[in-house]
């Protein structure tokens, strides 16, 4: 099923709009040639940090609650459900974690109302979006967490939903976070390869087509424009109306002032494994990296080396005669006819 379809079976998508609650139009969202009208079913606030959140709701005419949350020890959160009547019932949430936004959504018939919440937590090397409803009546909240890797050769969405996600009591609470987690930017292969021409997506697309290219031709694709430059330069050379820039935790972009293309050259299988420094010595670009080793490309032809050999620091590179030669230590044999990469 499309993206599209997906949005347009559910009905039901948010918007999220600070310290306001108020109903609005619907809006539309262009996405290549279809359009998606997206209902704008209720609105969501953003309660700021504490230790303790209350939010009132309806559960159908003439009866009310309110939903208590309560930060407990690491980072976990105590949900009650208050009624009316005084009774407090306790909401399992273990999959709950830093409170962000909170709302309400009349997801079971006008005035019988949902909480909707989302969380949030993150590292050095991922972060993740926690989406949750709560159904009052039942006691129980429904989540989908959104894991999302900060490398760039894996920008698809994880996602992993709670135990309880395809509980058949819980179908509408399925089909609601299966359309909201499109709102916090949820991304599956078939919206990147739509926006494939989006930069960002560049060392995606280079880690598909030669992640596993060992000894061999690179497919390199070429996009208009600069490439980003969201980190700190490791080290920069430029050959002629190249210049190749070496991204801390990151790619080798190279970019073509003359054509002002820019596409990536290189990047490494793990990328805290960074590349370090750039050498060149003929057609042939060397490319040092933090664990990976040497990597040799071919400038011409697009052909790429893997050399399994590590050094520190490159003090010396040359080429002749068929051989690469490192820091006068290393003698690495080059292809000898590299078959043509494509562009």
């Amino acid at each position: 099923m499309t993206y599209a379809k997906r949005l347009l079976a559910v009905g039901l998508v948010a918007c999220l709009v600070m310290g306001c609650r108020e109903k609005s139009n619907a809006r539309t969202e262009n996405r290549g040639d279809e359009q998606v009208v997206i209902p704008v079913a209720f609105l969501i606030t953003s309660p700021g940090r504490s230790d303790h959140y209350e939010y009132p709701f309806q559960a159908g005419p003439g009866r009310t609650g309110t939903v208590l949350i309560d930060l407990q020890e690491r980072a976990t959160y105590r949900i009650q459900i208050e009624w009316d009547s005084g009774e407090r019932v306790d909401v399992p949430c273990e999959d709950v974690l830093d409170v962000t936004r909170l709302g309400s959504l009349d997801l079971y018939g006008q005035d019988d109302q949902a909480i909707v919440l989302v969380g949030a937590e993150g590292g050095t090397g991922f972060s993740t979006t926690y989406l949750g409803v709560i159904n009052p009546r039942a006691a129980e909240v429904v989540t989908l967490a959104l894991i999302r890797s900060h490398e760039a050769t894996n920008p698809l969405t994880e996602v992993q939903p709670s135990a309880n996600f395809n509980d058949s009591r819980f179908a509408a609470e399925r089909a609601f976070l299966e359309s909201f987690k499109h709102k916090y930017g949820y991304l599956d292969e078939e919206a990147i390869r739509w926006d494939a021409g989006n930069v960002m997506y560049a060392p995606y697309f280079w880690a598909q087509a030669n992640g596993d290219v060992t000894d061999g031709p690179m497919t390199i694709r070429r996009l208009p424009g600069r490439h980003p430059e969201r980190a700190s330069v490791n080290d920069q050379l430029a050959d002629g109306d190249i210049v190749y820039t070496a991204f801390f935790k990151g790619a080798v972009w190279a970019y073509d002032k003359d054509a002002n293309e820019c596409f990536v050259v290189f990047h490494p299988d793990y990328y805290y494994c960074w590349p370090t420094e750039l050498r060149k010595a003929g057609n042939w670009l060397l490319i040092n990296t933090r664990g990976e080793g040497l990597f040799l490309v071919d400038t011409t032809t697009w052909w790429l080396k893997r050399t399994g050999v590590h050094v520190d620091e490159v003090t010396a590179f040359t080429v002749s005669n068929g051989m690469a030669r490192v820091n006068d230590s290393f003698a690495l044999s080059l292809p000898a006819q590299p078959a043509e990469g494509g562009e």
